[in-house]
């Protein structure tokens, strides 16, 4: 239940910190919900050019088998999402993902690399019940990008057919 506006690069981030030697600050996380969190204008300093997600629950999916260690049972849900950078959630290397109910007003700037939701590297993910505004009529809400994504469903999995301004 946060207000997070006007933020220079990403909103709310979860990241193992894994350096190149191997050695873990902070590990991958098992049991995570993001529920009912306001979200606006991110990504306001662009920063390297870079576009960042609102919500970026980032790994290293380059590296991941099944069996590898990864981000666990995360519920992203009831969150509204206006004016994010290059995607209002980002799921990289996660298994066990609900991205349900959530309301995404509009994108900074339309254009094919925007999209509402990203994956990468995740696996058994539920995309379903979000509102997309209608810029994304008849386009993909969810992009599937990088390797080893697998088992993503949901009524909201494919071109988006519902569409309305909120």
């Amino acid at each position: 239940n946060c207000d997070i506006k006007d933020i220079g690069g990403i909103g709310i981030l979860v990241s193992p910190e894994i350096n190149t030697t191997g050695f873990r600050e902070a590990g991958y996380v098992d049991g995570l919900s993001l529920l009912y969190n306001n979200i606006e204008n991110t990504n306001t300093m662009k920063a390297s050019g870079d576009a960042n997600s609102a919500i970026s629950i980032q790994g290293y999916h380059k590296n991941i088998a099944d069996g590898y260690v990864r981000h666990k049972n995360i519920t992203i849900q009831g969150n509204r999402f206006a004016n994010w950078g290059s995607h209002a959630i980002s799921v990289d290397t996660a298994e066990n993902v609900k991205i349900i109910d959530n309301i995404f007003v509009d994108a900074a700037a339309y254009d094919d690399e925007r999209t509402p939701i990203y994956l990468a590297g995740s696996k058994n993910v539920e995309v379903s019940g979000n509102k997309f505004p209608s810029q994304y009529s008849g386009k993909e809400a969810v992009q599937i990008g990088g390797v080893n994504v697998k088992n993503v469903y949901g009524q909201d999995v494919g071109t988006v057919k519902c569409i309305a301004d909120y």
